[in-house]
């Protein structure tokens, strides 16, 4: 995670606090993005989640990374090509609270990062 936070310019947003669980819901976002949000409106935004399991934030598979490395086993590659092409990552965590949770901290980690979407849509009057 360090060399993607290295190498794809990203940092830790905090989505949740901890409450009962050892860590707080977070996710790695574009530095970029953070310092203008209205980004998510004019550039492509890449979303990276991992599936259910061990793994954490962009770490596709632990065994594959002890013995593949980091390039294939991580989505180290796309958020490079992805700062290449200038888009914006988000690299939510589903896992942080074990893989039983990780729907509802998808979940949570969807409506904090893009509530502002629901939000507009919500206010949108219908075209019935």
């Amino acid at each position: 995670q360090e060399v993607m936070i290295r190498d794809g310019g990203l940092e830790w947003v905090t989505i949740a606090e901890a409450g009962n669980n050892p860590e707080p819901i977070r996710a790695l976002v574009s530095r970029r993005l953070l310092e203008d949000e209205s980004r998510l409106d004019k550039e492509p935004t890449l979303l990276i989640a991992t599936g259910k399991g061990k793994v954490r934030a962009g770490i596709f598979s632990r065994q594959h990374l002890l013995t593949s490395g980091l390039e294939c086993s991580t989505a180290l590659p796309v958020v490079r090509d992805a700062k290449k092409r200038k888009m914006n990552v988000i690299m939510v965590d589903p896992n942080v609270h074990g893989d039983r949770l990780g729907m509802v901290t998808f979940e949570k980690s969807m409506e904090h990062l893009f509530r502002r979407w629901e939000k507009e849509e919500c206010s949108e009057p219908s075209s019935s």
